[in-house]
């Protein structure tokens, strides 16, 4: 079975946990996500060694120096058609329908998601909900975060410890400081 949430081997510990708690975010993922069951995406926690900082600023121009814990929104690139029957029969919408009306609903979206370009595009919205919760989570308390522009180079793909069957979506950095308003 697949699991969700990932957190990547750290050797160090930061003052920054304090200030924005990562288990805070994956677990609004958690609870706010749709279903119950494996989502099309996992969520990696990892940290921001200098190394890391280095190829990000080298690609986004912007200076991370205060971005130490960052989370990985990761795809999937097995998820297939039984894992979406199984999602949707532990989604939050199919437990609210009537069971003389779940296989219709089932059948019905199951055909709507069929086509490729259909399951491509769920996937995607999928995975950008994921991002959503944790920005607006994030928000919630006062956390700073960088989204990580052009995640789609190998140098980065590389550095980010994942599994083979994963690949990187979105990256949001969290700052180890946030300013007094």
């Amino acid at each position: 079975m697949r699991q969700n949430i990932l957190k990547s081997k750290s050797n160090k510990s930061n003052a920054m946990d304090n200030s924005c708690d990562m288990s805070f975010l994956i677990e609004q993922v958690r609870t706010l996500s749709g279903s119950y069951s494996v989502s099309p995406f996992a969520i990696l926690e990892l940290d921001i060694d200098d190394s890391l900082r280095e190829v990000l600023e080298l690609f986004t121009s912007v200076n991370l120096a205060n971005y130490h814990r960052a989370l990985g929104v990761m795809e999937w690139l097995d998820y297939n058609h039984d894992d979406l029957d199984n999602h949707l029969q532990f989604s939050k919408e199919f437990s609210r329908i009537s069971p003389k009306v779940q296989p219709v609903f089932l059948n019905e979206r199951m055909r709507q998601l069929s086509e490729p370009a259909a399951f491509v595009n769920w996937k995607m919205h999928q995975a950008n909900l994921a991002i959503g919760i944790i920005l607006a989570s994030a928000k919630q308390k006062n956390c700073a975060t960088f989204m990580i522009p052009d995640v789609f180079n190998e140098e980065l793909e590389f550095r980010i410890h994942k599994l083979a069957n994963q690949r990187l979506f979105q990256l949001i950095a969290f700052d180890s400081y946030i300013p007094e308003e």
